[in-house]
């Protein structure tokens, strides 16, 4: 009998452990959707399947990710996640780094956290939530675009090649050796932020992230592989 219930334990770890492994991956069950990896899968499940999505994306301002990135044609749209697990102190830091470079940002918050993380966004910010199944994600409010965008910001999602393409093709000087920072001013000046959002949005598509630095997770439509991160 004991060698029975012993063995009975052993299956149910090794299911409890598939379960948590394969959220990623398969349909996330009721009891996981408030976690972090069945909030992403849920997520990543109802974005366009057309679209270059990003996980954590290193973002310019104060050494943050962003948890999930949209590539559209012309513009970028951020998601941040925010499981049962989580804590909110970082959170009004990061909404403010999304916003120098996500033409809309989204909360992906779990329930326990949503009425407390939607008093630190602003009122712009979209909030998904889980329903009250916990079997999707619904969406409680569309993002709207914003005026905080920082096009200074915004362009350092540049390579220095791809800001060398983006000047040779707008007709700006882009000599041998020029300095990133200075290719960058350059893309700036020349560009209002509709068309810096278009030059970036085209980079990151085009982007080989395999000659990046970081690892990462990177998705164009149903390629889901591990590649380098952007900076």
């Amino acid at each position: 009998m004991d060698a029975t219930r012993a063995a009975d334990q052993t299956v149910a770890a090794w299911l409890y452990a598939s379960l948590v492994t394969d959220a990623m991956t398969t349909t996330p069950p009721v009891a996981l959707a408030a976690t972090d990896g069945s909030l992403r899968h849920a997520l990543v499940g109802r974005l366009t399947r057309q679209a270059t999505l990003i996980h954590e994306l290193s973002l310019p301002s104060d050494r943050l990710r962003a948890d999930v990135a949209q590539i559209l044609p012309r513009h970028l749209v951020g998601f941040e996640i925010k499981s049962s697990a989580d804590r909110l102190d970082r959170l009004s830091r990061q909404a403010r780094a999304y916003e120098e470079v996500f033409a809309r940002c989204y909360l992906v918050v779990a329930p326990r956290h949503l009425t407390a993380a939607t008093s630190m966004v602003p009122s712009w910010w979209g909030l998904i939530t889980p329903t009250k199944d916990g079997a999707h994600l619904r969406t409680a409010r569309k993002a709207q675009a914003h005026d905080n965008a920082r096009p200074e910001v915004l362009v350092r999602l540049l390579w220095r090649q791809e800001a060398v393409s983006a000047c040779l093709q707008l007709g700006l000087p882009a000599p041998a050796g020029v300095p990133r920072a200075e290719l960058w001013r350059s893309l700036v000046h020349a560009l209002d932020l509709s068309g810096l959002q278009a030059v970036v949005a085209r980079a990151l598509i085009d982007r080989d992230p395999r000659q990046a630095r970081i690892p990462t997770r990177w998705s164009t439509g149903l390629r889901d592989e591990l590649v380098e991160n952007v900076l």
